[in-house]
């Protein structure tokens, strides 16, 4: 993982689609199923469209995983298994640019949804309180491809749906409040990336 040209603050996260990712151990705070209201938010520019980027998610294995990405020729995607057994699969917006996107995936109540650039393009409910004991990955998980592209300004947050209807992404650093989980604003420089 290198660090790049952002779309917030002085930093991004670079991807180069061979196998790099960011690792965050095991913790309640990623039980994005059992939580009644929950968030995932950032910016993501694609490099190349081609499969799946795996943005960010919880991974154990190819059977139980939750997951937001993008499928080539679909749109922005959230996907879980647990069990082998799908949970939940939606998909809308399709990204075909080079350009910084806002996404966001929200959970309120059984209701999921997906924006894109603070507009609604997806949505889906499920029932399930799936829990994971594994690892949040940013950049590439167990069950979909590398990523080859860039994230920015990602935050996870656990007790509150920030976006229940259209709104305009914030273009400024995130800030850690009370149901703040992860806060990445990447804004430390690790060394040069050219794409």
């Amino acid at each position: 993982v290198r660090w790049f040209a952002p779309k917030v603050g002085a930093g991004a996260m670079a991807f180069d689609g061979t196998g790099d990712y960011f690792d965050v151990a095991d913790s309640a705070e990623w039980d994005f199923l059992p939580s009644s209201k929950y968030t995932v938010e950032g910016w993501f520019k694609a490099k190349t469209h081609a499969g799946t980027d795996w943005f960010i998610g919880q991974t154990v294995d190819g059977n139980n995983y939750w997951m937001l990405g993008h499928e080539d020729g679909a749109g922005i995607r959230f996907e879980s298994y647990s069990g082998g057994s799908l949970v939940l699969n939606i998909t809308g917006g399709e990204i075909t640019d080079n350009s910084w996107h806002h996404i966001a995936l929200v959970r309120d109540g059984s209701d999921v949804e997906i924006f894109k650039d603070g507009s609604s393009v997806a949505t889906g409910s499920t029932a399930s309180t799936a829990t994971f004991s594994g690892t949040l990955r940013l950049g590439q998980g167990s069950a979909h491809g590398a990523m080859d592209g860039y994230l920015d300004n990602v935050r996870l947050s656990n007790g509150v749906a920030r976006y229940t209807s259209s709104f305009t992404p914030s273009t400024t650093a995130l800030t850690d409040d009370i149901n703040t989980a992860l806060l990445l604003n990447a804004d430390i420089n690790q060394g040069t990336y050219n794409p």
